[in-house]
């Protein structure tokens, strides 16, 4: 197990009982569920740690997740790659996929996956390819580690299309009632990427893409 990284910066509040909740988060998904991994095809170990777990009304009536400082998400990350590690040894060479997911600057939604080789990881198949280079030196004391992996960068987007979502409109948990004028307006207000699309049942609907980041996949 790597040595903890404890950090000397000034004090803030609660900082204690904030890294003491992030090894408690990476004590609670150590094991491999394999009676999980067989029945459902997958493991997922996601950042669901107070108070970052918290959502937030941001200024554009969505909701969203605070995210750790840079200092936590270092700290986060190290636990993360302890518990990849831990969950490799695990596996014994049995076929599975593993692998670390990487937000930025959404670092709250990173995470570690392991699946079937028969199961697509996540929302896999949905994610747009991107030539962004996983940014190593956002996170110092780890290089070494990181530098193991085979990353690859995909565009962290959110959907929404107007015949299904304009009306009702469901961010993270929370419903809330909106007009097509709202939806239309916080969509131009957020940059959303408008495209007009054919759906499965042939019917013709408009998709607005929100750009919200980055997502790095990782593999050793």
């Amino acid at each position: 197990m790597m040595k903890k990284m404890l950090s000397v910066r000034k004090k803030i509040r609660g900082k204690r009982r904030k890294y003491q909740a992030v090894d408690r988060w990476r004590e609670k998904n150590e094991k491999v569920d394999f009676d999980s991994l067989t029945a459902f095809g997958a493991q997922y170990a996601r950042l669901d740690i107070k108070p970052w777990n918290n959502s937030y009304r941001t200024g554009h009536n969505t909701f969203s997740y605070w995210n750790p400082p840079l200092e936590f998400q270092i700290y986060i990350l190290q636990c993360m790659l302890e518990l990849y590690d831990s969950w490799n040894k695990q596996l014994a060479n049995r076929i599975s996929d593993l692998q670390l997911w990487i937000y930025q600057p959404e670092f709250v939604y990173s995470l570690v996956s392991l699946t079937r080789k028969d199961v697509t990881p996540y929302n896999e198949e949905a994610l747009v390819k991107s030539d962004n280079e996983f940014p190593v030196h956002r996170f110092p004391g780890l290089r070494k580690e990181l530098e193991k992996f085979h990353f690859s960068s995909f565009y962290h987007d959110e959907e929404f299309y107007e015949n299904e979502s304009f009306g009702v409109c469901q961010h993270f948990g929370y419903r809330r009632l909106l007009t097509r004028e709202q939806m239309l307006k916080e969509m131009v207000e957020l940059g959303a990427i408008k495209e007009m699309v054919i759906l499965d049942d042939g019917q013709i609907d408009n998709k607005y893409t929100l750009r919200k980041g980055l997502i790095w996949t990782g593999t050793v």
